[in-house]
């Protein structure tokens, strides 16, 4: 629906698509005047539930293989490292 309201450089072009999009439309007596702060907390909150998961996941998985289960305390310092890694050198 993005692509089709917007263009495909449209959306390459913008950092937020999707609540450009959103805040495109008005609806007159609605609840919800800002959907884009609604809409950010709901994203937010998928995007910490799928990393607990998958990381919940990745230590369990190195506990079982190497029989160290403080794994779960080990493996943030790492990931924060990776994820501190500037871009031109991934």
């Amino acid at each position: 629906m993005v692509i089709g309201a917007l263009s495909v450089d449209g959306v390459v072009k913008r950092t937020w698509p999707t609540l450009d999009l959103i805040r495109s439309f008005e609806v007159s007596g609605l609840i919800f005047k800002r959907f884009k702060s609604l809409l950010l907390v709901v994203w937010i909150m998928q995007i910490l539930s799928i990393f607990i998961i998958t990381y919940y996941a990745a230590t369990l998985f190195l506990a079982q293989l190497s029989n160290i289960h403080p794994f779960i305390y080990g493996l943030l310092p790492i990931l924060y490292m990776i994820a501190m890694i500037p871009k031109k050198y991934q």
